[in-house]
């Protein structure tokens, strides 16, 4: 079962998820999707930095179509820049399938968070939060 943080940066325009657990399922990322939806905090327009490094999913186009239609059902769909960080070459691969089947022409999928932050606009000494900090919104997947 996967966890998340989601932070809130208006005065960056964007949004932060630290994700964290051993496994992070469609349904995860399902439940993110819904309850960001009914977040005051959210707008669509922000951009978006998923940190997904320590984090193991299913591997597969099937699995990138599966995230895609649960993405395209909850209404979610923003305008802002998505970027994606990660830390092993099956996350990439998965992460890049994800992006491209979902149509997020202005994503990152990236190893490097200099260049993940920049994406979204966060200055390079921005730090990110690790899992457990105190800002934010805590909430298990299930």
């Amino acid at each position: 079962m996967g966890q998340r943080e989601l932070h809130f940066y208006p005065e960056h325009h964007c949004y932060f998820v630290k994700w964290d657990g051993t496994e992070v399922t469609a349904e995860d990322t399902l439940q993110h999707w819904q309850e960001l939806a009914r977040n005051a905090q959210y707008d669509a327009s922000m951009d978006a930095l998923h940190d997904l490094r320590g984090c193991h999913f299913e591997s597969s186009y099937v699995a990138a179509l599966k995230g895609a239609r649960i993405y395209q059902s909850t209404g979610v769909g923003g305008t802002g820049k998505v970027g994606v960080l990660v830390d092993d070459v099956l996350a990439f691969g998965m992460m890049r399938q994800l992006t491209v089947v979902m149509d997020l022409d202005d994503s990152l999928v990236t190893y490097d968070e200099a260049e993940a932050k920049a994406l979204v606009g966060l200055p390079p000494d921005f730090a990110l939060p690790a899992f457990g900090a105190t800002a934010g919104v805590k909430r298990p997947a299930t």
